[in-house]
């Protein structure tokens, strides 16, 4: 009985070329249906001589090998990209405390949750008095050496409602940037987005209004997440889990939420943190891109960096507190 795929549609005139050898008659045919959707006559010849496979895909003519070659080329090229984007490392776990996971993101949430206790056990966290004494920002303040409260108003928060929310954010946000950027990365960019934010709101904002609460910092994480974004469109090679909807989404999100539960919110210091955190996802080294002892230094050298800082933020403001 005569073996199908031994069978030549071939013609006469012109010369039979072979285009690729395989292993397995499935990729022959695979191939073959390639081939064949783009219009180019080819069959398959069983060849068991063959070094690189028993299975031979032939074309009848030169002009037909060539398009062949070029259509079967793309296929692999194609194919190898696609081979090369999955074998990319994915989004870092942390490489300082791996194990610790969603701990980093309780940590903040509880650094901020007892700060509130504190608030509460003091005088209350609505009472101004009570917030300049724990470190939130009066611009005049800040312009006479107190430097600290840039910091420490990022801890602070002015009724349950306002905690409550921003905590939350925070639940969210920070998974998805641990995941991404690794837990010393995300301190370091969580306390300087907040810093960096209370700056832009203490040059550009009201002088006369008391300011405090985590949002500037909150709105940093989101920011990571989208220079993490725009570095992918400038590095195709740079694996982004988010697309560009994600992000204005998840602002709008974001923004709904905080004028639902406090309208007079300092937009200026949020709109400040967004861009903090979206410059220093762009200028950060990119997760996976270091040697992993080298990633374990820079990720220990961030996060140690960030607590230090508000360690002494708030030795200041305990030290200085009880002169208000």
């Amino acid at each position: 009985m005569k073996d199908p795929l031994d069978e030549s549609l071939h013609g006469d005139q012109a010369p039979v070329i072979p285009v690729r050898r395989t292993f397995t008659q499935a990729r022959a045919q695979e191939l073959l249906f390639v081939l064949e959707s783009v219009g180019i006559a080819a069959w398959v010849r069983h060849d068991p001589v063959g070094a690189l496979g028993p299975y031979l895909i032939e074309v009848s003519g030169y002009q037909a090998a060539a398009e062949a070659e070029r259509q079967l080329r793309e296929l692999e090229d194609e194919r190898a990209d696609a081979r090369a984007k999955a074998e990319l490392p994915p989004p870092i776990e942390p490489a300082v405390g791996a194990n610790a996971g969603a701990y980093w993101i309780v940590g903040l949430i509880l650094a901020n949750a007892l700060t509130f206790w504190a608030l509460e056990h003091s005088g209350g966290s609505e009472h101004h008095p009570t917030l300049l004494s724990f470190g939130a920002i009066r611009t005049p303040l800040v312009l006479a050496g107190q430097w600290w409260r840039l910091v420490t108003a990022a801890f602070l928060h002015i009724g349950a409602r306002h905690l409550l929310g921003n905590m939350l954010l925070l639940g969210v946000l920070g998974a998805l940037t641990l995941r991404m950027w690794g837990p010393g990365r995300l301190l370091f960019i969580y306390v300087v987005s907040g810093l960096i934010g209370n700056v832009a709101g203490l040059l550009f904002g009201s002088p006369a209004a008391l300011k405090a609460g985590a949002s500037g910092a909150i709105l940093g994480l989101l920011g990571a997440l989208a220079g993490q974004r725009a570095r992918q469109l400038l590095h195709p090679q740079s694996p982004s889990r988010y697309k560009a909807w994600h992000i204005l989404a998840m602002l709008v999100a974001f923004y709904g939420f905080v004028v639902g539960v406090r309208p007079q919110s300092d937009h200026i210091a949020h709109v400040g943190g967004l861009i903090a955190g979206a410059l220093m996802a762009l200028g950060l080294p990119p997760a996976g891109s270091m040697a992993a002892r080298r990633e374990r230094l820079l990720q220990l050298a961030l996060g140690l960096s960030a607590v230090l800082l508000c360690a002494a933020a708030a030795l200041l403001a305990a030290y200085h507190g009880g002169a208000l």
